[in-house]
């Protein structure tokens, strides 16, 4: 019989990484959406596609804060908020770009809590089911 040795490459799959850039500008008054992230950039390197994001207000959150995501045409990701936990779940498989895309659409609305400070945490899934580390910016309406 003969003896020999195999080789197995084995590869992990590494989370992806999300950066994103400033919080809004304007006024939210509680009834118009305001624009949340100005810029995302996603990277990931063993994957071209996610599968999921989550938006939440970590930090002074107010009863009537809202996050909105009014969906994007030709882009197959939906989005589900809960006013509970005030995170607003995305879910579908599209591309790093289309996930940028989608996460620069994120808006928001709140009528309390003028001029104190919330923080937003973002972090994507890749189709691994990896989650990212959070980026976050922090905002102060007025």
């Amino acid at each position: 019989s003969a003896t020999g040795f195999v080789t197995v490459n084995v590869n992990n799959p590494v989370a992806s990484a999300i950066a994103v850039l400033t919080g809004p500008t304007g006024n939210n008054n509680g009834t118009t959406k305001t624009k949340l992230f100005s810029s995302a950039t996603i990277t990931d390197a063993d994957s071209t596609v996610l599968t999921g994001a989550t938006v939440y207000i970590s930090v002074s959150a107010y009863s009537n804060d809202k996050i909105y995501f009014d969906g994007i045409a030709g882009i197959p990701v939906t989005g589900s908020y809960n006013s509970g936990t005030k995170t607003l779940t995305l879910s579908g498989t599209a591309t790093l770009a289309q996930y940028e895309q989608v996460i620069e659409a994120v808006t928001w609305t709140s009528n309390q809590g003028w001029g104190i400070v919330r923080s937003f945490q973002v972090r994507v899934i890749d189709d691994s089911g990896l989650i990212s580390p959070f980026s976050f910016v922090s905002i102060a309406p007025y």
